[in-house]
């Protein structure tokens, strides 16, 4: 089921843009909003550690997130945001904070219009990290698997089908 929710009211003043990532069109705007405003997906289809020292001295090098975190409304929690790809870079941050980098505590992030489908937010997260082409063997292997734990044989077999 896709919920459809309004735009937020702070969204008026940044234009809404159009973003195509495989079969979904998202329209988005950018902003920045606190750590504690963001959620983790807890069917994110990566496992494995999410700390990474050298993510967070990339992430000190820079003065902050360099790409910002793509997230949708929280369809639960108002006012929040749960996250659709970039919880590695929300994990290393909030890292930062709790050393006492407060200035990390505000992170860009780049707000879908509606909270998406399971279907719609697997298939973005599949087609934004097969775009990085950042994937080992074995990282592919462990998505698979966890997709068809999530959606099913079929379902996961669709998702993660490659598009001509």
């Amino acid at each position: 089921m896709i919920t459809q929710m309004p735009t937020p009211a702070h969204a008026g003043n940044s234009a809404l843009q159009e973003r195509r990532l495989d079969r979904t069109i998202l329209r988005t705007y950018r902003t920045t909003v606190d750590l504690d405003d963001v959620i983790p997906n807890p069917d994110q289809p990566r496992l494995g550690p999410k700390e990474d020292m050298e993510l967070q001295r990339q992430i000190e090098a820079n003065e902050g997130i360099f790409e910002p975190l793509l997230v949708e409304p929280h369809p639960e929690l108002q006012g929040k945001y749960r996250i659709i790809d970039g919880d590695r870079r929300w994990t290393n941050s909030q890292a930062l904070v709790k050393q006492g980098r407060e200035q990390y505590r505000r992170i860009p992030v780049e707000v879908t219009e509606r909270t998406l489908s399971d279907d719609e937010r697997l298939r973005v997260w599949i087609y934004i990290h097969r775009q990085r082409k950042e994937w080992d063997a074995k990282e592919k292997e462990m998505v698979a698997y966890r997709l068809v734990d999530l959606v099913g044989r079929a379902s996961a077999a669709n998702i993660l089908e490659p598009v001509s």
